[in-house]
């Protein structure tokens, strides 16, 4: 497993288009899960040319931090999953393309993206995908609040692990996201 240190390769990874729809990972191939329980509230942060969405899962002794950016409105978001427990989900081979992604509602998603990590206990997982919409997936649209409110949790699994955070109903944060990035393109 190597450290991310070229920009340049985690933006060509970051430009590729997450993988069709793919089936669950079988509950027998997966060894161990970790479900985790918020441990802070939703923050979004404002910068000049994105959003993050931020919140805090787990226990201090072991925190996970799962962050959206974005820097436009609607549903494509770069996901930034980092911590100890994350470490598990990392491939020796950096083939990250064996990730899947659920957000509780829709079919999961395979993702391709970047695996490493900053220090010899913790994990991070850089990815982008677009949460699931009703409709035409390829279409370009906002979020509908209604269907996203039918999800409380996303979870992330390889070949043999899965960490599921319990996300609660995401409606409210991701609407502060989409009016984050409705005013970023409205400057």
């Amino acid at each position: 497993m190597k450290p991310i240190r070229n920009a340049l390769a985690l933006a060509g990874v970051l430009a590729q288009l997450a993988w069709p729809a793919a089936p669950a990972v079988a509950a027998a191939a997966i060894a161990t899960e970790t479900e985790l329980e918020p441990a802070s509230p939703w923050s979004i942060d404002t910068a000049d040319n994105s959003c993050r969405l931020r919140r805090m899962f787990g226990t201090s002794q072991a925190p996970v931090l799962l962050q959206l950016s974005a820097a436009y409105p609607g549903t494509s978001f770069e996901f930034r999953l980092y911590g100890a427990p994350v470490k598990q989900l990392l491939p020796d081979d950096d083939a990250t393309d064996r990730l899947l992604v659920d957000f509780g509602i829709g079919d999961p998603t395979r993702v391709r993206g970047l695996a490493g990590s900053s220090n010899a206990t913790a994990g991070l997982l850089v990815f982008a995908t677009k949460l699931p919409t009703l409709g035409d997936s390829y279409e370009v649209r906002d979020f509908d609040p209604a269907f996203l409110e039918q999800s409380s949790r996303m979870a992330f699994a390889s070949a043999d692990h899965r960490i599921t955070l319990n996300t609660g109903n995401p409606a409210d944060a991701l609407a502060a996201m989409s009016e984050c990035t409705t005013a970023l393109v409205a400057r």
